[in-house]
């Protein structure tokens, strides 16, 4: 059930940031993880990872406004 509910989330957060980060970016990065209400991003390539981690309180406020989850932090890793 966990498995499931983690799922659930990591696919509801995907499409939140479909809606709501720039479109310039969202073909190039996904939510790979969700844990103790860190969301972990993965990034298609290492520029994209650089651009998020410099903008990473902007992404971060962004996720904390969804109304499904509590998001307390941002982790980006490259995901080849």
């Amino acid at each position: 059930m966990v498995k499931f509910q983690i799922n659930l989330l990591i696919k509801n957060l995907n499409q939140f940031i479909i809606e709501n980060f720039p479109k310039s970016i969202i073909a190039g990065i996904e939510v790979i993880n969700v844990k103790d209400n860190v969301v972990i991003i993965g990034c298609k390539n290492s520029s994209l990872a650089t651009i998020l981690k410099f903008e990473r309180n902007r992404y971060l406020e962004i996720l904390q406004k969804n109304s499904f989850s509590r998001v307390t932090d941002l982790k980006i890793v490259i995901n080849n």
